[in-house]
């Protein structure tokens, strides 16, 4: 069985020696950026050809504005989610497929360099990337079924107690397949590049693999929720500084806020 504890160990001992191993995620962090701007301004172009100045500051009559201006302006503002939505998950497969090549290299003894990064980008990008839209898309397909049960409790005519118990019961039963399922197989990623697999070869060894270690997933799953949950509580402690210091000084509020921001930003990068 993998321990957790040395694993997380090896992958911290590695970071501290290979700091580079940071700039696939930050190149994928500005690639981002670009795309959230290149979105947020195509979509305000499309809105502020049918919104007054005036609705910018309503939200209701806002969505009113936008549902006005018919199928031509939903088309655009969901295409362009649509897009920035594929962009951004082909940037994170390129730097994921970057960054475990590179750990690869320095595991095995080598040196983790982004030649290996870049190298391992290019072959292995568009397989993780078709991993995830397949999983994603069944992500959102297995709660889906939750609809059946249903379904059949209103063909039925059962009381609303009953329905709203079924209901929840169905919610919770699709969402939990749902995370059990990504749970087996988010380790596809990085058989993809270590053991060069193929997208259905890959699954099948997370699959087998978080079988033979359930206890340990599921610690490497219950620190990663505790990290984050902690870490975000933080970040969202810290955020009420700037709202204090707006009102004795702007500039520190400004300075502070992009601290935080900055803060978030590189321990996303790890």
């Amino acid at each position: 069985m993998v321990s957790v504890e040395k694993a997380l160990g090896d992958s911290l001992e590695l970071y501290k020696k290979s700091p580079q191993l940071i700039v696939p995620h930050t190149v994928e962090l500005f690639l981002d950026i670009g795309v959230y701007i290149s979105m947020a301004l195509t979509i305000l172009m499309a809105i502020g050809v049918h919104v007054t100045e005036v609705a910018l500051s309503d939200p209701e009559l806002l969505m009113s504005q936008i549902m006005s201006g018919g199928l031509g302006l939903i088309f655009i503002i969901l295409l362009t989610l649509l897009f920035s939505f594929f962009l951004i998950s082909l940037f994170k497969a390129g730097s994921v497929a970057g960054v475990v090549a590179m750990a690869e290299a320095g595991f095995r003894g080598g040196r983790p360099t982004l030649a290996a990064g870049w190298e391992g980008a290019k072959k292995h990008t568009l397989p993780i990337f078709l991993f995830w839209i397949m999983v994603w898309l069944l992500s959102i397909l297995i709660p889906l079924t939750a609809l059946i049960p249903v379904a059949f409790a209103a063909i039925l005519g059962l009381s609303e107690t009953a329905a709203a118990a079924i209901t929840l019961f169905a919610l919770l039963t699709a969402s939990a397949a749902a995370l059990i399922f990504y749970a087996t197989v988010m380790f596809a990623p990085q058989y993809m590049v270590v053991s060069d697999a193929g997208v259905t070869g890959s699954i099948k060894k997370s699959i087998d693999f978080v079988r033979r270690n359930k206890a340990s997933v599921a610690v490497y799953i219950a620190v990663a929720v505790v990290f984050f949950f902690f870490f975000f509580l933080f970040i969202s402690l810290l955020s009420i500084i700037p709202e204090i210091l707006s009102e004795t000084s702007p500039f520190l509020s400004i300075f502070t806020s992009l601290l935080i921001n900055l803060l978030s930003m590189v321990t996303s990068l790890l």
